[in-house]
């Protein structure tokens, strides 16, 4: 005789994610919740599962799957490396020939700038291994994380490393106007960087 119908939690997996309740990096688990008949408060009957959810540790806050889509502090600072080695990369490799040298001491100064410690990124093996489709997928995630702001900052970043002469080369420009559309910038926010940077190095 069914007494009653009850939910019972399957444990899928263990997983860190940013809950949307706490606002910070937890622990958790993927769950999957399932009705089930009882008798006499004992579940003796399975009747099917709900969609998954991600449970807090902390605050006990169920949330659908789309919470494991949110980068933790750790997972944010691995996009961000990778999408700054690769976009390093491209403006070492479409760099003029003459200003190559000029252009990775000042890719490995940026490097430092930005908080690496010095031989913590090896820049040189990138330039070499790298593919392309590799380097715009590093620049692609980034952009899906980033603000309007910080989108421009990268990117005014990268510019100053490609220009090591009075200007941008024509290569180099076509290169960071990539780097621009990968991290999904509007055409003007893009022209207006590229010309920042060309005006602040003629001032």
């Amino acid at each position: 005789m069914i007494s009653s119908i009850g939910v019972r939690h399957r444990t899928v997996r263990p997983v860190e994610f940013v809950c949307p309740r706490c606002g910070l990096d937890r622990t958790g688990a993927e769950l999957v919740p399932g009705r089930w008949a009882r008798v006499f408060g004992v579940p003796v009957l399975p009747l099917g599962e709900h969609d998954p959810v991600v449970e807090c540790d902390d605050c006990g806050h169920e949330s659908d799957l789309g919470a494991l889509d949110v980068p933790t502090t750790e997972q944010l600072a691995g996009i961000l490396e990778q999408a700054t080695v690769a976009a390093l990369v491209t403006a070492v490799r479409t760099s003029d020939s003459t200003r190559a040298g000029d252009v990775m001491a000042s890719a490995r100064r940026a490097l430092l700038d930005v908080g690496y410690e010095p031989g913590e990124i090896d820049l040189d093996d990138a330039v070499a291994t790298l593919t392309v489709d590799d380097a715009h997928g590093g620049v692609r995630r980034l952009g899906r994380e980033l603000t309007t702001h910080g989108k421009q900052g990268f990117l005014h970043r990268i510019a100053a490393v490609a220009l090591t002469g009075p200007s941008l080369t024509p290569t180099s420009r076509e290169a960071l106007v990539g780097i621009g559309r990968d991290l999904r910038m509007a055409a003007p926010h893009i022209n207006g960087v590229l010309a920042v940077a060309d005006c602040r190095v003629d001032a």
